[in-house]
């Protein structure tokens, strides 16, 4: 294994946010650190939120990631999606109980998996969900999940929320690699990312760029030696991996599902891109 076997807090906090936002299943997730990681944030943001500032909206940027790459999902409509460090999220279980056609595949550090698949015994898993262990950066990575995909066939769309900008800029390429691999395996398909741009972080004040380097120390490091400087790097670095016609997701074009949309600047872009059949 070669990522970071340590379960974050942060997973935690993730999950509670989820919960709290009312997204479905995502009470199975309800941890003890999650409650008290959660109402802490919150807390803590709350002065941020009062003078106006991005970071101070940062749960609420949470939720409507989650949302927003949801609904390009259920837009893209895949007939296979391999969740990629899916940590304590319900949306696989959701989807995939949801759209019994499509085969959701989870996947995530073994220490991950074993946590959740704690969180879902006594549950009634549909035939058409897994849950395997894979480390994005390791050479074997695709082999459990193309033995949990089976003999699926169809479009095919990989998914990571929240992994990106955890991973070095050397490891980064390896990841992107690796995904390509596993799309092209099934005939290609779409990823779906997000990134905070450095850039944007500088521009909408000192609290935002503050924020995230806490949230780095949280984490395993500084979040300024793992972001991209824009959005069109990203975008670039995503075709040196081997994808074509990586850009932005216009999320005005989304709904946001009820959920307020902060005026403060977001700080956060999904990215798409196509892998070609391999």
């Amino acid at each position: 294994m070669t990522g970071n076997p340590r379960i974050a807090p942060t997973a935690h906090v993730t999950a509670q946010t989820w919960r709290r936002a009312g997204f479905p299943g995502a009470e199975a997730f309800d941890t003890w650190t999650g409650r008290v990681g959660y109402d802490a944030l919150r807390l803590g943001l709350m002065p941020m939120r009062w003078l106006g500032q991005p970071a101070g909206h940062f749960l609420a940027f949470l939720r409507l990631r989650h949302h927003w790459i949801g609904q390009r999902i259920r837009q893209q409509s895949p007939d296979l999606l391999f969740d990629v460090g899916a940590g304590l999220s319900a949306r696989g279980l959701t989807l995939a109980r949801a759209f019994p056609a499509m085969r959701v595949v989870e996947a995530d550090l073994p220490g991950m998996v074993v946590a959740k698949r704690r969180r879902l015994a006594g549950l009634d898993l549909p035939a058409n969900y897994r849950l395997v262990p894979a480390d994005l950066l390791a050479d074997d990575f695709g082999d459990s999940l193309r033995t949990a995909a089976g003999h699926a066939r169809g479009t095919a769309m990989a998914i990571t929320e929240g992994v990106t900008d955890y991973l070095g800029f050397a490891d980064k390429p390896r990841a992107w690699a690796n995904l390509h691999v596993l799309l092209s395996g099934f005939g290609g398909g779409t990823y779906l990312t997000d990134i905070n741009p450095r850039a944007r972080a500088r521009s909408l004040g000192l609290a935002v760029p503050l924020f995230l380097r806490m949230l780095g120390q949280l984490t395993g490091g500084d979040f300024g030696d793992r972001l991209f400087e824009h959005e069109q790097d990203a975008a670039a670095a995503l075709e040196q991996a081997g994808f074509t016609d990586a850009q932005v997701v216009d999320v005005a074009a989304l709904d946001n599902g009820g959920l307020p949309v902060p005026e403060t600047g977001r700080f956060f872009e999904l990215l798409e891109a196509r892998a070609t059949n391999g």
